[in-house]
């Protein structure tokens, strides 16, 4: 249902079905993709949620996702003027994750 929607064009009624039936990270990046320039302030929280499950296994790749993840909520708060917020995602993320330094050595490669 929520993949007909989005074919079809309907980004919002697509979101709005998938707030209420599925919590597929595919799917949510595909709802991202198709929203981000639209209503980029919307995105963000669903970014950070794809981030954190990324992050719930601690593995190579996991952290090479998440940090290609998180670039995303750093475009869309631009978009809507709350850069400023962005340094706060990344400390909570490092906060949050502070006793894996393989991440860390990651975003800090990143410049983040």
């Amino acid at each position: 249902m929520i993949t007909t929607l989005l074919g079809l064009g309907l980004t919002e009624r697509a979101w709005e079905a998938a707030e209420r039936l599925t919590t597929d990270a595919g799917l949510w990046a595909a709802l991202v993709a198709a929203r981000e320039k639209a209503d980029p302030a919307v995105v963000v929280p669903v970014l950070i949620r794809l981030i954190d499950t990324d992050l719930e296994i601690a593995k190579p790749q996991n952290y090479k996702s998440a940090v290609k993840c998180l670039k995303q909520p750093s475009r869309a708060l631009k978009a809507t003027d709350a850069s400023a917020r962005f340094p706060l995602v990344v400390a909570g993320l490092r906060e949050q994750h502070r006793r894996r330094p393989n991440l860390l050595q990651a975003f800090d490669r990143a410049g983040f």
